[in-house]
């Protein structure tokens, strides 16, 4: 993955991990837990661009942006998914 600094690549692992924490839970179906951790997500996600980008660091942070999208859109499916199983069950 391309560079960022030091501090930047300290706050991106805490947001990869709540990341793909996120998912297990959605694949879990625990739906209060991945809304508990895309709070605190958001949170270090505010704390990781409050310092403007360097223009140095542009690419390596699209590349870390791109990931967050793609577990995203699973979390989301996985929702959609059990939102329509659901929605069957009870006959609607």
């Amino acid at each position: 993955m391309p560079e960022v600094s030091a501090e930047r690549e300290l706050q991106w692992a805490d947001i990869a991990h709540i990341t793909q924490d996120m998912l297990a839970e959605a694949k879990a179906e625990r739906w209060v837990e991945v809304a508990e951790l895309d709070r605190r997500r958001r949170h270090l996600l505010e704390a990781f661009f409050a310092p403007a980008v360097l223009p140095s660091e542009a690419a390596a942070v699209a590349v870390r942006i791109k990931w967050i999208l793609e577990i995203d859109k699973e979390v989301v499916a996985i929702g959609k998914s059990v939102r329509t199983e659901l929605r069957q069950k009870m006959g609607g």
